[in-house]
């Protein structure tokens, strides 16, 4: 049975080999082809035949280990030594890649098992790394261009759909603005390149660059009689611009939903400073973009975690002065006014807004970055009623377990940052008020409460002592010292 077996599993490899045979007879007979049918170098003197004369005769061909390729016979003559050295050069080449292992291009782990795709490395693809941020800036460019020279409405069509598509992929994504805005060495955002990306684009449908654009189109429909009408071109810009920021809304809100749907990754610095970037959305700007957007950042910065909140904060005072103030603190202040003027009552979407606008100042207070007067609100300070906010605060400070953002009724004194002076002074004449009126009325409770006893209390307190005089007495002077004495009655 053994012999039987051997035989067997001899006569399944004899396939094999001489398959293998087969190949490296076909290799050899393909490089002995392009051996010979390169041009032999003449060797000078008879220094070249001396020495392959003298080699004597050549060794049969050797199986390269692991190769599957055969090295090819050396030839003796003239030629001898270049095809020798082209010989092993090729066979050295071939046994360097070869010797190269293969490396893992791909990992799939499963729940009881995990895959590796193995490749060599000229079986690896090159990876092309595309930078979006550098094709967004090269479209803004391109698309500047073609409005300041005037050029045709279908180039500059095609222009501002590039920009369009860039101003998506870039301002869509969290990973996207991570890679296009972080800093390389450590976490955060470069704010201010942020800020010069999105001027840019929005630089493309300024007045200036309107008026240029249709001072252009009406000269050169002035010579090529095409579009005269400076009217028309103003409506294409204005039918570009609302194009362009319905790109960005449309960005804007793909920006929430994906950090909404992965809010469990908030509490890691790279994903928290995606929340930078969207707080700092031009759109904030416009209260019909804010009143979408607003509440739902807000509510994700809210239901982050701690850290996340404290690392906002210290990004926050970090901003320089002017983009703290004009691109967070004034879009939400307009948001506020705006709302209550129109909802005429405190809504979630406020509160949540001031909350926020409460870590802001938090930063502010840290990196001493804006005056106290930028964080007023005119609106809230002329019209609140401060007895019914000041009397929730009071309920809130009343109670220990409300003290720090617990389920207390809200009130604007709990937030004194948005009040000015004036409303500030109100409130303390309240708070004056409201302690002299606890003072009267304690007063008033310990005089109905002890006032009609107090002489029983003085007549109880002499007959006691009477008492325990008489006691004394009785007992020898119990509580009296040696030598005291006795005051009379």
């Amino acid at each position: 049975q053994r012999e039987r077996q051997q035989r067997s599993s001899g006569s399944n490899l004899q396939p094999v080999m001489e398959g293998l045979e087969q190949q490296q007879q076909q290799q050899q007979q393909a490089r002995q082809a392009a051996l010979a049918s390169a041009p032999a170098e003449q060797p000078t003197g008879s220094s070249g035949t001396a020495a392959s004369t003298a080699a004597g005769p050549q060794p049969p061909p050797r199986l390269l280990s692991g190769s599957g390729s055969v090295s090819s016979r050396h030839s003796t003559g003239s030629g001898g030594s270049s095809s020798s050295k082209a010989s092993s050069s090729a066979a050295g080449a071939q046994q360097s890649v070869h010797s190269k292992a293969p490396v893992v291009h791909q990992l799939t782990a499963g729940g009881n098992s995990s895959i590796f795709l193995t490749r060599g490395h000229d079986e690896i693809p090159e990876v092309y790394s595309i930078n979006l941020l550098e094709k967004l800036q090269q479209a803004v460019a391109r698309a500047s261009r073609k409005i300041q020279t005037g050029s045709d409405k279908m180039a500059l069509a095609s222009s501002l759909k590039m920009v369009s598509a860039g101003v998506e992929m870039v301002f869509g994504s969290a990973a996207a603005i991570s890679a296009a805005f972080g800093y390389p060495d450590r976490v955060g955002l470069d704010v201010e390149l942020l800020e010069k990306t999105q001027q840019s684009i929005l630089q493309l449908f300024s007045a200036e660059e309107v008026e240029r654009a249709v001072a252009a189109g009406s000269s050169s429909g002035a010579e090529a009689k095409d579009d005269p009408d400076p009217a028309l071109s103003t409506a294409i810009a204005d039918l570009h611009k609302f194009s362009m920021m319905q790109s960005m809304y449309k960005s804007a809100v793909h920006l929430l939903e994906d950090l909404s749907s992965h809010s469990k990754l908030l509490h890691m610095p790279e994903r928290a400073q995606v929340l930078l970037a969207a707080a700092q959305n031009p759109l904030l700007g416009e209260h019909h973009f804010a009143k979408a957007l607003l509440p739902r950042l807000c509510s994700i910065i809210l239901s982050a975690h701690k850290a996340t909140r404290h690392l906002l904060v210290k990004w926050w005072s970090d901003y320089p002065a002017d983009l703290l103030e004009r691109r967070v603190v004034a879009p939400m202040q307009a948001y506020l006014t705006k709302e209550l003027m129109a909802t005429k009552k405190l809504t979630i979407g406020v509160m949540n807004a001031i909350k926020v606008l409460a870590k802001v100042e938090e930063a502010n207070q840290v990196g001493r970055k804006l005056p106290p007067d930028g964080f007023y609100n005119q609106l809230i300070s002329e019209k609140m009623d401060v007895q019914d906010h000041y009397t929730a605060w009071r309920q809130t400070q009343d109670q220990p377990s409300r003290r720090h953002g617990g389920d207390g009724p809200f009130s604007f004194c709990s937030y004194p940052f948005l009040l000015d002076p004036r409303a500030k002074s109100n409130l303390l004449h309240i708070e004056a008020r409201f302690q002299m009126e606890q003072t009267v009325a304690h007063a008033r409770m310990e005089q109905q409460l002890y006032g009609s006893s107090s002489r029983t209390r003085e007549d109880d307190s002499r007959v006691v002592a009477g008492k325990q005089r008489s006691l004394g007495g009785a007992g020898g002077h119990l509580d009296e010292p040696e030598g005291s004495s006795r005051r009379p009655r």
